[in-house]
């Protein structure tokens, strides 16, 4: 039974591998955009995986003020995750746009927009490992020192210590 979990877990992963080797490039400029501020606002957008599925989000428009909390709420394959990751940067919209700060997203500099907006997926998974050792699994030659600072950056430092 233990084996046919991880099969599953392995089979998702494939999955989405898959999905971002095989997903269309997104362009973003070479220098930094003039943001007025951290807002962030979907107009009129509408979202298609692939054309033969259709459209999975249509004419959406939603405004979230700068330094707010925002909570997406909905039934399942309502489009919260899709919303989530077009505002994230992940995905282009089919239609319409989606701004920070007055800005459309396809104008931002990547390295300035990730500064502004943190995504944080609703999949994760944790290795059968310490924290500290997930914390580590992007680049094993990590020393506990940088996992530390990193952690104390994040403000999650003492929860690791206490859980390792």
């Amino acid at each position: 039974m233990t084996f046919a979990d991880e099969l599953a877990v392995v089979g998702t992963s494939v999955g989405e591998i898959n999905a971002i080797l095989e997903a269309a490039e997104l362009h973003r400029p070479k220098k930094y955009a003039s943001l007025n501020d951290a807002a962030i606002r979907m107009e009129h957008v509408s979202f298609t995986y692939k054309q033969e599925d259709g459209e999975v989000l249509h004419g959406i428009s939603l405004d979230i003020a700068s330094s707010t909390v925002t909570a997406l709420v909905g039934y399942f394959g309502s489009g919260k995750s899709a919303i989530a990751k077009l505002i994230a940067g992940f995905w282009d919209v089919s239609g319409g746009r989606v701004t920070l700060g007055s800005v459309d997203l396809k104008e931002v500099l990547l390295a300035q927009f990730n500064r502004q907006i943190a995504y944080v997926s609703q999949d994760n998974y944790l290795f059968d490992r310490t924290v500290r050792e997930n914390i580590r699994t992007s680049c094993m030659s990590t020393s506990d020192t940088e996992v530390e600072a990193v952690a104390k950056v994040a403000e999650c430092d003492g929860f690791i210590r206490a859980l390792d």
